[in-house]
């Protein structure tokens, strides 16, 4: 009958209502012989619930279990929790192993690559300049995924320039995470001028590997060589001037005019690092997502320096017109907004549209239209079926996170005006691992407007994805709505990695820095945050997930890496550390110092690894200067003898002149 009919859709419809929502993230990838992070989650239950993890070979009745966690879900911890998992190293460790998470109410499946990548291992040398017959000391820094201690034997390759393999070597780790070559290796005594490259790895268990560099040239007498410096590097159309010149009287076909100074010594000098540009300025993106949410602001930043300088609070001659225009060409102004110190751009429109473009134009009185840098973005929306979304404001460049502080990260959330997003669940990553994790209730009455706070640790360091995501239920259907953003973590350490602070002088000499940019790539994720939808937010973070929220869930284990440069500026003015070791290295010449017995020198402490703080040492060497007499000279002749030295320091120098005859 119709009534009973009728009947049956109801209960049906009560029973999709008590159906609870689930989420299991995992890497895309899993490391061998490394602890990895899976996180649970379950949306819409009030009873205690058990979770069982499993990694398996395979869904055979035959299969084996490698490793087994359960974890149990209540309330007092928002039904979120973390199973931590480890493939443990041994000879038949098959690619791709199964992920199984199994409770009284779902049981999922989904295949895992695994990663022999595990480990960071950073090459040293004690000098980068050699000559033949010199012995060269390598050390290497050598820890697991935890950055522990990693205890295992690294095997170094000795290439010339032609990268034909000269010797190799075995290091055992008797140090500590720090083994060094017991017997150096020494350069032949005719070898082939060039860069050498030194090639260290693990065992073929693990496919990390480390290059360093370092030069081989033969020893000759030092000379003095003249240095110019040019006033720019680049040369554009401000520096162009047209003029013209009168010559009274005419002068003849037959005359030459020639002018030069009389005496002294010249020299020549090409110099190819200086480039012509059509403009000055280079414009480039900082921390903006390539993909908007129609409804939510959409903040942009824009960076404008010129070539070989990088923006301070003084540089503020330089600013940005904007031209907004949608895919359909219809103009629009919206709210622009420019900080003191850089160029921003916060866009808060209603208007949908499928794809974004912003062009940008310097406008500078001193340059022509031509001279004038211009950028084009392409922002493609974020794609909802629901018309449900999510956006994280990330700080300006320079206010990135500090460690021991709390984070406050805005978030705006966006659904009809009949639904309400019960809760905002957050998740931190660091070197591809869960280091924190957490939900935000929302009050019924709370505009789409959301601060985000957590505690900032160590473990963060040096950089984090925070990924924030809502599960709602609404119109029949159950969406899964997720952002993240690639955030700046500012530490004097990564796990107790200390770095340096700036020198006195204009130079790139930041120890630690290797270091902490090789911790850095092992970070899953791709680009400065954001997707095309909520999977691909989760796989550019570097996530792979199990949910029955309609989403589909991606398989993909392809990963493409942007560079750095595109995610954030690079920090020159790092604070240092208080940790150092002892290099026994020699030296040509000998100095005495108050300082640690090392500079820059890496070493593990308790609680990580740490680089001492770095000291300038100011180094004099006596420096004499022949000056050159004329092969012959009349007696009786009176000559001039002139000499110029030029003092570049910032200290005086004494100069004493001597003459000698025979």
């Amino acid at each position: 009958p119709l009534h009973l009919r009728g009947s049956v859709c109801v209960l049906l419809f009560f029973l999709l209502l008590r159906v609870s929502r689930f989420l299991v993230t995992a890497p895309l990838s899993l490391r061998l012989d490394a602890v990895e992070t899976v996180l649970l989650q379950l949306f819409g239950v009030t009873d205690e619930v058990t979770v069982h993890v499993f990694l398996k070979t395979s869904m055979a009745p035959d299969h084996v279990v490698l490793a087994r966690e359960a974890v149990t879900l209540n309330a007092q911890n928002r039904h979120q929790g973390v199973a931590r998992v480890r493939v443990r190293r041994t000879s038949r460790v098959p690619t791709h192993l199964v992920l199984h998470v199994q409770s009284a109410d779902f049981n999922r499946h989904l295949s895992v690559p695994v990663s022999r990548s595990n480990g960071f291992l950073v090459v040293q040398t004690d000098k980068p300049l050699y000559t033949p017959r010199q012995s060269v000391r390598v050390r290497a820094l050598s820890l697991n995924q935890e950055l522990r201690p990693a205890n295992r034997s690294v095997f170094l390759t000795f290439k010339d320039p032609d990268h034909v393999t000269v010797d190799t070597a075995e290091m055992l780790d008797i140090n500590n995470g720090i083994p060094s070559l017991q017997n150096p290796f020494r350069i032949p005594v005719k070898p082939k001028l060039g860069v050498w490259s030194i090639e260290a790895s693990f065992s073929q268990d693990f496919t990390t590997t480390a290059r360093t560099t370092f030069e081989v040239k033969e020893y000759v007498l030092p000379s003095v060589s003249i240095r110019v410096e040019p006033e720019s590097s680049y040369i554009s159309s401000a520096h162009f001037t047209g003029f013209r010149f009168k010559v009274s009287p005419p002068l003849q076909p037959s005359e030459v005019l020639r002018c030069s100074p009389s005496g002294g010594v010249s020299q020549e000098a090409e110099f190819a690092a200086v480039r012509f540009l059509r403009s000055p300025y280079r414009l480039s993106l900082v921390s903006t997502p390539p993909f908007i949410k129609p409804g939510l602001p959409y903040h942009v930043q824009v960076s404008t320096p010129r070539p070989g300088t990088s923006w301070t609070p003084q540089t503020r001659d330089q600013l940005l017109t904007l031209l907004i225009r949608l895919f359909t060409a219809v103009p629009l102004r919206d709210r622009i907004r420019a900080s003191s110190w850089k160029p921003a751009v916060f866009l808060d429109s209603r208007l949908h549209g499928v794809l974004w473009l912003f062009q940008f134009q310097t406008a500078d009185s001193a340059l022509p239209a031509a001279g004038q840098a211009r950028l084009l973005l392409e922002a493609a929306a974020y794609h909802s079926p629901n018309r449900r979304y999510l956006y994280i404001d990330s700080p300006l460049p320079g206010a990135g996170l500090q460690v021991g502080r709390f984070a406050n990260i805005k978030v705006y959330s966006a659904t009809p005006s009949y639904l309400h997003v019960p809760a905002l669940s957050f998740l931190v990553l660091s070197r591809g691992k869960v280091v924190d994790f957490g939900s935000l209730r929302v009050a019924s009455h709370a505009d789409n407007k959301h601060n985000l706070n957590f505690r900032v640790t160590e473990a963060m360091a040096p950089s984090v994805r925070l990924l924030v995501y809502y599960v709602l239920q609404g119109e029949g259907a159950t969406e899964l709505v997720a952002d993240s953003v690639w955030l700046d973590v500012k530490d004097s350490c990564v796990s107790g990695l200390q770095v340096d602070e700036t020198t006195r002088q204009h130079r790139q000499h930041r120890p630690g820095w290797q270091v902490r940019r090789h911790i850095e790539l092992s970070d899953l994720g791709c680009g400065g945050g954001g997707g095309r939808d909520a999977a691909d937010v989760f796989r550019l973070a570097g996530l792979t997930f199990i949910t029955n929220a309609n989403t589909q869930i991606q398989t993909s284990g392809v990963q493409i890496r942007t560079d750095r440069k595109d995610v954030r500026h690079l920090q020159t003015g790092l604070h240092g550390g208080l940790c150092g070791s002892t290099w026994n290295g020699s030296a040509g010449t000998w100095f005495r110092s108050n300082g640690p017995p090392s500079v820059s020198a890496p070493s593990l402490c308790s609680n990580g690894v740490c680089v001492s703080r770095p000291q300038t040492v100011s180094v004099q060497l006596p420096l004499s200067l022949d000056v050159p007499l004329p092969y012959r000279a009349v007696r009786g002749e009176q000559l001039e003898l002139r000499g110029s030295v030029y003092n570049q320091q910032d200290h005086s120098v004494s100069v004493h002149r001597t003459s000698r005859t025979q």
